[in-house]
């Protein structure tokens, strides 16, 4: 009975370590989310045959000052409703918020 105890007990302890370094971590990547709101002043599409590999697009942040993103083809796109769209939904005086990691965006949503 002794030694089914002490087990449980060494479980209970490897167990709780484990799910404390998980957290650190979401909570770590979570403090380094940024949300950047303004309106679109350029969009340039990806077009190999004109030598431009990349999605950008130029929002004006409500500083006045405009800020450009890469925005890669893997990143979740939504319209205001929260659905998920494509990149030539997104219009040039469209208001929309960027969320990043680092320079690294997540997604954008066009906001009401």
């Amino acid at each position: 009975m002794k030694k089914i105890l002490i087990a449980l007990i060494a479980l209970t302890f490897a167990t709780s370590l484990c799910f404390a370094d998980g957290s650190g971590q979401a909570a770590k990547s979570t403090s380094e989310l940024k949300t950047f709101v303004g309106k679109i002043v350029s969009l340039e599409y990806a077009d190999p045959t004109k030598g431009v590999d990349k999605n950008n697009m130029k929002v004006l942040g409500p500083d006045g000052n405009p800020v450009s993103f890469t925005v890669p083809l893997t990143v979740t796109l939504l319209d205001a409703a929260t659905r998920i769209t494509t990149l030539n939904t997104f219009k040039v005086g469209d208001t929309v918020k960027v969320e990043r990691v680092k320079d690294e965006v997540r997604s954008v949503q066009k906001t009401r």
